[in-house]
């Protein structure tokens, strides 16, 4: 598929596997969770319907949870999605992200987009793929995610990435209850050096526990 329109006004739940260049969306005033993954980054630009169908998904009022991969993560950051628009998700309780690419500056940033557009979020889950390049970003400390109670991210091998990520969710998450991690493919002495990285770091919630699960 090249070109994805979506006009299902009582669709509720989307999932698209494979590979588009386009996405838009004309009515999808029903919809509550959406999933996409694609196989690989697209050749072509984002085009102007897709970046249209983001700003209509933040508008929409009965979405409550987004699901898409790295690829897609690539495809957005490569083509400006945190410039060309400011909405804000304010119905998301959910966001979901896998196979990232974090040692990518712009699918990092655009990560940090998502997570400041999406204020009322109650659970979040990251997955990664291995980063190699260490990234120097500022974060902005003033953003609040004052609603968010339970983060999980799994795959985490403790790359300098990851724990600038970490670091920040935990300094902004005012009410965060439990920050569940979940290992990648590490040496049980570099995962109890990673967990004790993790709780040194400052925490905004003094009822934030940070919890190992099991592998």
């Amino acid at each position: 598929m090249d070109h994805i329109v979506i006009d299902a006004p009582s669709l509720r739940s989307l999932i698209i596997i494979g590979k588009f260049e386009s996405l838009a969306f004309r009515n999808v005033r029903s919809l509550e969770s959406i999933s996409l993954h694609l196989h690989s980054s697209p050749e072509k630009p984002i085009t102007a319907d897709t970046v249209a169908a983001v700003n209509l998904l933040a508008s929409t009022s009965q979405l409550q949870s987004i699901e898409f991969n790295g690829h897609l993560c690539k495809f957005f950051a490569a083509g400006g999605v945190k410039k060309s628009t400011s909405v804000t998700f304010n119905y998301l309780k959910e966001l979901c992200i896998t196979d990232l690419y974090l040692s990518d500056i712009g699918v990092f940033s655009f990560l940090l987009s998502m997570i400041e557009r999406c204020p009322y979020l109650d659970i979040r889950h990251f997955s990664e793929n291995v980063a190699h390049q260490v990234l120097d970003l500022d974060f902005n400390h003033n953003y609040k995610l004052d609603h968010l109670r339970k983060i999980t991210i799994k795959g985490i091998i403790g790359s300098s990435e990851e724990l600038k990520l970490v670091e920040y969710l935990l300094a902004i998450s005012g009410s965060l209850e439990n920050l569940f991690f979940k290992a990648g493919s590490l040496s049980t002495d570099s995962e109890l050096k990673m967990s004790r990285a993790l709780m040194r770091f400052p925490r905004a919630s003094t009822k934030a526990s940070i919890i190992c699960l099991d592998t």
